[in-house]
């Protein structure tokens, strides 16, 4: 749904922002801006580079803890 969406990328959104991940923050906010329009096609597209960048910031996160 779109309420289910736009709730679970505004979160993430808000913790990638406090980790410093603004490029991850910036695609989920982009997510759910076409969520709440209604553009849930686009937003669709948009999942493959959210979870790209996820992984990245995943990666680099796992290198500094180490």
């Amino acid at each position: 749904s779109v309420g289910m969406v736009t709730r679970g990328r505004s979160a993430l959104k808000s913790s990638s922002a406090n980790l410093g991940a603004i490029q991850l923050s910036k695609i989920a906010l982009s997510i759910e801006t076409e969520a709440r329009v209604g553009s849930i096609d686009k937003a669709s597209l948009e999942m493959k580079d959210l979870l790209a960048e996820f992984e990245r910031v995943k990666a680099e996160l796992g290198r500094l803890m180490d």
